[in-house]
């Protein structure tokens, strides 16, 4: 299980976050200041959240095909398995809304000759909801993993 849990935080977290960390150094190495919002304000997290809850519900998903062959197994958690991927569900079609709707605003901005500072969008705003739907994301897709291990 341990080894799974690390495989996930290296393989689907840590390289998701990727772009966001060299985004930051490279801010660092030319002197601009980067702030949180900067960094994350445009929607970045929304697109690692619907990727990292996809990740994990497709895990969960691939266990219960691959024991439905054997009698009785789809009965353990059901309830559970159940809830974890309908929530998976409505992380991944919650985010890709979301990050469409910020996205959209940002074009509309720049098409109509502003700047990004002049958009129609609170950047703090969308910064600290991805954050926090990232952080449920995780836990999300944890959750799949755990399941999809011991069931």
């Amino acid at each position: 299980m341990s080894l799974r849990i690390h495989r996930w935080i290296l393989f689907e977290v840590f390289f998701a976050l990727m772009p966001i960390i060299f985004n930051y150094a490279n801010s660092r190495m030319i002197g601009v200041p980067a702030s949180y919002a900067t960094l994350v304000g445009k929607g970045e997290l929304l697109l690692i959240s619907g990727a990292i809850c996809a990740a994990g519900m497709g895990e969960l998903v691939a266990s219960i095909t691959k024991k439905s062959a054997t009698p009785q197994s789809g009965s353990r958690f059901a309830g559970l398995k159940i809830t974890l991927i309908a929530t998976s569900a409505i992380l991944i079609a919650g985010t890709s809304w979301f990050y469409a709707s910020t996205a959209e605003r940002i074009q509309l901005t720049t098409n109509a000759g502003k700047s990004l500072h002049e958009a129609a969008i609170n950047f703090d705003s969308v910064a600290a909801t991805s954050t926090a739907i990232l952080l449920f994301a995780m836990l999300t897709s944890i959750g799949c993993l755990i399941v999809a291990e011991v069931s």
